[in-house]
């Protein structure tokens, strides 16, 4: 593994000598977004990926498809806001560092994973500079804003007065993310509707959140290298993609595999039509080979008139344009009950024999979902171990340890593929 990875790296940095040589010879050969520059440093980034083991999944979904609850069940714990309007428009990258074991679990308190969200200093800057203009546009009109962002009434109250503290480099612990990136995309959200396109274009990067992650079967066994997770805006976002198209493309193409989240319940029928025109410019900017999808809200499937598991993959496969032999690039997730059960366990492993099911939220909402007549009767009767096999179940059901997991052809191992 160590000889094809210096194998690897001595290739890239081969090409970035010969691409600089390009350079200096004025030789005009990308076709990248921001031209040969962009494509030096797309190099340079696969450099990098690959002396750190990295694998960079971008994600991509219709607004509300689940996508902030799949990454969050992913990561093991709400990382990502998450609210009844869109929420992505900034693409922003989720570097799932390493695994929390149960000591840390159990030592870290209320936060015991501790997310650091960064933000490139002339990005910093730059979001001050959007927060002034936006001031200044607010003064004159600030009704039919309203009207458009109900939802964002008190920020833009904030922004008009100048309550909006400038925005950091560096923020620390969930709260303290989860409030900065509600924020620097209700930003850019606000930005692209009321400023022109050009200052948002002129962002240098995508802010990096950096975490460790839980999930039952990574605790004690991972593999060599580290996921980082590309959030980017839906397709169907009208108002950002000719603002952010540029930005998204980067990101998309800088990634080693796409994974597009549908949902199960818009999908059939005229549905799949729309979802192949939300689709083609992102198979146009990826391709197909490095395409995967997940069907999201497989558990609202009830009736035996619904699409059976082959149906269904084809119908994804015809979609996307992957294939008839597609069917491994194919998974189905209930992401919501992933997240519940992952949440119960994480709960089961930081508070030990303390446990009580009425103090996790996790392990309320499960119940609900398992038991919606009798929850509040079995809640006072649940006991760790009915928890914990009630969340495993749910887990395994959820059908996230088939996104996650591969078997090793030789060993027979499950490791995390990352």
């Amino acid at each position: 593994m160590e000889e094809h990875a210096k194998d690897a790296i001595d290739l890239i940095e081969e090409v970035l000598r010969c691409l600089a040589h390009a350079i200096e010879l004025k030789i005009n050969w990308s076709g990248h977004p921001d031209r040969e520059a962009g494509s030096v440093r797309a190099v340079t980034n696969q450099l990098k990926a690959v002396r750190q083991g990295e694998l960079r999944m971008a994600v991509v979904a219709p607004m509300k498809a689940g996508k902030s609850t799949l990454v969050n069940a992913i990561a093991g714990y709400e990382l990502l806001p998450a609210r009844a309007a869109a929420m992505t428009t900034l693409p922003t990258r989720i570097v799932l560092e390493r695994a929390v074991g149960q000591d840390a679990l159990r030592s870290g308190g209320n936060d015991p994973f501790g997310p650091v969200l960064e933000v490139a200093e002339e990005d910093a800057e730059l979001f001050g500079v959007l927060l002034a203009a936006l001031r200044e546009q607010l003064r004159t009109d600030t009704a039919a804003v309203k009207d458009k962002f109900p939802h964002l009434e008190e920020l833009l109250q904030d922004i008009a007065e100048g309550r909006v503290s400038p925005v950091s480099t560096h923020y620390e612990g969930k709260r303290a993310v989860q409030q900065a990136l509600m924020l620097l995309n209700d930003l850019v959200r606000l930005a692209g509707v009321l400023l022109p396109g050009d200052r948002v274009r002129e962002l240098s990067d995508s802010p990096v959140v950096r975490t460790p992650y839980w999930t039952p079967e990574a605790v004690e066994e991972t593999g060599p290298g580290q996921l980082v997770i590309v959030d980017t805006p839906g397709p169907d976002e009208d108002d950002l993609s000719a603002v952010l198209g540029d930005i998204v493309s980067r990101q998309l193409s800088e990634s080693h595999i796409v994974l597009v989240i549908l949902d199960y319940t818009k999908m059939g029928g005229q549905s799949d039509a729309l979802i192949r025109d939300l689709m083609e410019p992102l198979l146009r900017a990826v391709g197909q080979d490095k395409l995967f999808a997940v069907v999201n809200k497989i558990d609202q499937r009830k009736k035996k008139s619904d699409m059976s598991d082959e149906e269904l993959a084809r119908s994804v496969a015809f979609n996307l344009g992957l294939g008839d032999a597609a069917h491994d690039r194919i998974f189905t997730t209930a992401a919501d009950r992933a997240l519940m059960s992952v949440g119960v366990l994480a709960d089961l492993e930081r508070r030990g024999s303390s446990f009580e099911a009425a103090q996790s939220e996790s392990a309320l909402q499960l119940l609900q979902l398992a038991h919606p007549l009798t929850w509040e009767d079995d809640l006072e009767e649940a006991d760790a171990d009915e928890m914990r096999n009630l969340a495993r179940v749910a887990w395994k059901r959820s059908g996230l340890p088939r996104l996650l997991f591969t078997d090793a052809p030789i060993t027979g191992e499950r490791r995390v593929p990352f």
